[in-house]
């Protein structure tokens, strides 16, 4: 088994099976009243499932030689790492008392059930705008995010669609 296969397997192991509700009051007796703490749980237990997930099949496609996919898989386990980073930032944000607990809370919300164009949902926070705060951490975060996206690899533009696979006549095109 390869280093990667046995980091991935290690987090699939260390896999929680269930967010109980009470274990939020066990951490903290007035933390429970809250949602938004119980929010940050959740999101960060469904982070690591997910980016879990999506590396076991990138790197799965990957050995498969599927470039294609296992790099969208990637791109997709970057966004969840920006999830993260943007909740890590606004925590930090409350802490230092320049984000209102309450708009934290909002925030949260819009994290775990936003959505595009679903009037029943609150508004999701943009991928982009999280990868962005992301970026003032983790320097070159954008970068990274930026040379994976599908946009370089499916779009419709003949330019970069074509030279993408070796059928093309590459000679006889320019």
């Amino acid at each position: 088994m390869d280093t990667i296969e046995q980091n991935l397997a290690n987090w699939r192991a260390s896999h929680v099976a269930s967010i109980p509700i009470a274990g939020l009051l066990s951490r903290n007796h007035i933390a429970y009243k809250w949602k938004g703490p119980f929010r940050c749980w959740l999101l960060r237990e469904a982070a690591f499932w997910r980016v879990t997930d999506l590396l076991t099949q990138s790197h799965t496609l990957h050995q498969q030689e599927h470039g294609l996919g296992a790099r969208i898989l990637l791109r997709s386990g970057f966004e969840t790492l920006a999830s993260l980073i943007y909740l890590n930032h606004n925590m930090r944000a409350v802490l230092a008392g320049d984000l209102d607990f309450h708009e934290f809370s909002h925030l949260t919300t819009r994290q775990v059930s936003g959505a595009k164009n679903e009037p029943r949902h609150p508004d999701a926070i943009n991928i982009l705008t999280m990868i962005d705060k992301g970026e003032k951490k983790y320097p070159g975060l954008r970068g990274i995010y930026d040379s994976l996206s599908e946009r370089d690899v499916v779009d419709g533009l003949y330019g970069r669609l074509a030279w993408r696979w070796p059928v093309v006549p590459h000679a006889e095109c320019t």
